[in-house]
Parts: C-alpha cells; sequence; structure tokens
C-alpha cells in the first residue's frame, strides 16, 4: 500500500474503498460517511403495521407489542456500550426509551411522556453510534 504525505494533496473522482486515521485505525467507508456517521439509523411506521421507512444497517423490525419494537443491526456493535437516540415524530408527548441494546439488536418502546403508557405512534426514529 502506498503512503502519501503531502497536506496539500488533491484528489478528484477517486474510488476509495474505506479512510483510515493517521495510525491505520476508525475506518470508515464512503456509504458510512454519507450516510452520517451512524452506525445505523432506521425511520418507521410505528402504528398500524409496523414498517420500516428508510433505513441503514438495519435489516428488520418486529412490532413486539404495543409502542414495543425490535430492530436488527446488520453490522453487530463490539459490544454493549454503544449509544442509541430516538424521537416520536408528530407528537408533542411521545418519547423514546431503549429497553435493550445488545451488540446486534435495539429494543424501543414508545410511551406518553405525561403518563409512561406505551403507544404506537406513526412515525418513529433511531441512531445509533458505537464501535462495531
Amino acid at each position: 500500500m502506498a503512503t502519501l504525505s503531502n497536506t496539500d494533496l488533491t484528489v478528484a473522482d477517486a474510488n476509495i474503498t474505506t479512510l483510515k486515521d493517521g495510525s491505520g485505525n476508525n475506518p470508515s467507508t464512503p456509504a458510512e460517511i454519507n450516510s452520517g456517521r451512524a452506525k445505523c439509523w432506521v425511520c418507521f411506521q410505528g402504528n398500524s403495521t409496523a414498517a420500516i421507512d428508510e433505513a441503514f444497517n438495519m435489516d428488520s423490525l418486529s412490532d413486539t407489542g404495543t409502542g414495543t419494537y425490535t430492530c436488527n443491526v446488520i453490522t453487530d456493535f463490539g459490544s454493549e456500550n454503544y449509544v442509541a437516540v430516538g424521537a416520536v415524530c408528530q407528537s408533542s408527548r411521545g418519547v423514546v426509551s431503549f429497553d435493550s441494546l445488545t451488540s446486534g439488536v435495539i429494543t424501543i418502546t414508545t410511551r406518553e411522556g405525561h403518563t409512561g403508557t406505551a403507544s404506537d405512534y406513526g412515525k418513529v426514529v433511531c441512531a445509533a453510534f458505537g464501535d462495531q
């Protein structure tokens, strides 16, 4: 592998498969960078029949009860020590909590913030960040 040592390097129309830091660590693919560098994310319909609208590195969604969903990650995280964030869209009272974060599965519960009652919502989003 060739190493370039120029701080003023300009590249146009290069086909790059993986980028790494100066120590050869922390690889990122162009697709990951283009997707905002979250390791996975999902936007799904949570009411009626739960279904994924758009996703990155998530291959399936299961509706396991009122307001409870299981999302399966395609490329597992290196451990259970990663960060997941989520939101309920088009609701001023809906909240998202994570019942379980395993290396390959994120379990989401949506509920009414003022009562704590599990509830289905029309649009739910989740993203996760960490080592894979």
